[in-house]
């Protein structure tokens, strides 16, 4: 119950993907960066879903 708003994010794995880097582009403007900005916000995407599979794997146990 004490966990951020963004950690309950990253717990939920199959969103986080998907809002952090819209959370970037629109919350935090780096749409109008132009393309750096859409780059980061990729990037970002990338880090959460590695983050939830690792979260997953924790989770059932099993690691590659």
């Amino acid at each position: 119950s004490k966990l951020s708003l963004q950690d309950k994010v990253r717990r939920s794995y199959f969103l986080a993907p998907f809002v952090v880097p819209l959370y970037c582009l629109i919350v935090k403007g780096l749409v109008f960066d132009g393309l750096p900005g859409w780059i980061y916000a990729f990037q970002r995407g990338i880090a959460e879903t590695i983050l939830a599979v690792k979260l997953i794997e924790r989770r059932i146990g099993t690691s590659a």
